[in-house]
């Protein structure tokens, strides 16, 4: 991951260590309050639209900083990378294989390449939260739609070997890298616990993207994909971890 990406999920960490100190005072129990809603989550997903012919059931990790207001509308951002081994498209190599179906290194010993999804997606969100089916109004089912970025490519993976057809300018003729808008919808549940310790939330996540080509030119096509568009769909299942950061009590005695 980049850095910037180890640094938001280290302070997202940072926020749920620091929870106990935090979550104190706030009456949660009887009252809707406002509070920031820091989180940890995953998800799986099924590909649908153009992305089943690229990947095959992927998943994500992500983080996110949201806001619950008092009338309990959510809003805030997601971050979230997304992986997986399963590629669709796994013959755009094939012209570099030797009959034997080997990839050859600049030894010519047979080299190990692996083909694996990757990507990222960047959103804001805003949503409602109904407080029903909950121990108290500031938890129920939860509506979220979302606008942002999402990106996706086949990351080849040559484990060290020196292959001259795939150094880094050549290898970009064979990965496909597209981004572009993303649309995101959210409806599921949110707990937050009248002990304050234990909050989640979980429910079914879709995505849409309107993508496109960010390489000029695929090699193994033989042709110029500058121009290509993409819509590409995902649905799944998306559960977090909740760390809510509860304003502190008021001092209840006083020294004059």
């Amino acid at each position: 991951m980049n850095s910037w990406i180890r640094n938001l999920f280290i302070g997202v960490i940072i926020a749920f260590s620091s929870q106990s100190i935090l979550a104190q005072g706030s009456n949660v129990r009887d009252t809707t309050i406002f509070t920031p809603l820091v989180s940890l989550n995953f998800a799986g997903y099924l590909p649908a639209g153009d992305l089943v012919d690229r990947f095959g059931v992927n998943a994500s990790i992500g983080a996110s900083a949201n806001f619950k207001s008092k009338a309990n509308w959510l809003y805030g951002f997601e971050y979230a990378f997304h992986f997986s081994n399963k590629i669709e498209q796994d013959d755009i190599l094939d012209g570099l294989k030797t009959d034997e179906g080997f990839i050859l290194n600049s030894s010519g010993a047979p080299a190990a390449v692996n083909l694996f999804h990757r990507g990222h997606s960047l959103c804001l969100n805003f949503g409602r939260l109904f407080p029903v089916f909950g121990p108290n109004p500031n938890s129920g089912i939860a509506i979220r739609l979302g606008l942002g970025y999402w990106q996706h490519k086949i990351k080849i993976e040559t484990n060290q070997d020196n292959i001259p057809q795939l150094n880094d300018d050549l290898r970009k003729g064979y990965d496909r890298l597209s981004s572009g808008l993303l649309i995101h919808q959210f409806l599921g549940y949110y707990y937050l616990s009248n002990s304050k310790l234990v909050n989640f939330y979980a429910g079914i996540d879709f995505n849409q993207g309107l993508l496109s080509s960010r390489r000029s030119y695929a090699i193994d096509e033989m042709r110029d994909i500058s121009n290509d568009k993409r819509f590409d769909m995902q649905m799944g299942i998306r559960v977090g971890w909740i760390a809510p950061i509860y304003k502190r009590s008021p001092n209840e005695f006083y020294r004059y």
